[in-house]
């Protein structure tokens, strides 16, 4: 077991939605000292950088060369390359983290270290997983959690079910391992067609 709790890279994909003022401040408070947020834009987005900007120094600001229109594949592949932390986390720039969703990924990552973790989000007043299986519809961005070791991170597909992708794929790089944890650490807080 691992005795102390690892640093965190939460990869937020954005298209500048004004959603991503309260994700970020749901992230703010939870961060430790050494811990990083990445938001990358998929394409050039005023708005994101402002909004990352006025965030502070634990935010970091990347984008696409252009719009890529993959589901936000492409800027969760470009925030894995630039991850400092030990485990990467991610979130859509419409989830919220709940309160004590960082300290839920520290704990898993302690009581099963260097294995993927999947833990459970309120999807519209639903608590997704139900049963804890990786299939489409039952595991989606916000509720993984993975280490940071080169070589056994999947690469996000440009398809809706890239969640599903690249927890198979990272699953299969770790040799089947993979811990499904019982805490609710996301919530999806508007729903909405234009998902990057």
């Amino acid at each position: 077991m691992t005795t102390s709790p690892p640093t965190l890279s939460i990869i937020v994909p954005t298209i500048g939605r004004p959603s991503l003022v309260s994700a970020i401040q749901s992230l703010d408070y939870q961060l430790g000292p050494l811990d990083e947020v990445i938001v990358v834009s998929d394409g050039y987005s005023k708005e994101a950088r402002q909004i990352v900007a006025a965030a502070g120094p634990r935010y970091v600001y990347l984008e696409t060369a252009e719009r890529m229109w993959d589901y936000g594949g492409t800027p969760r592949n470009i925030g894995i390359s630039r991850a400092r932390g030990k485990y990467i986390g991610f979130m859509d720039d419409d989830d919220m983290s709940l309160p004590g969703a960082l300290d839920a990924i520290r704990q898993g990552a302690m009581e099963s270290p260097g294995i993927p973790l999947i833990f459970r989000m309120k999807y519209m007043e639903k608590i997704i997983w139900e049963v804890p299986e990786i299939k489409v519809g039952n595991v989606g961005s916000h509720m993984l959690a993975v280490p940071n070791i080169p070589g056994k991170i999947g690469h996000w597909s440009a398809r809706y079910a890239g969640d599903f992708d690249f927890i198979t794929h990272t699953v299969e790089l770790h040799g089947g391992s993979v811990a499904f944890r019982e805490e609710v650490i996301a919530e999806l807080v508007q729903p909405s067609e234009g998902k990057s």
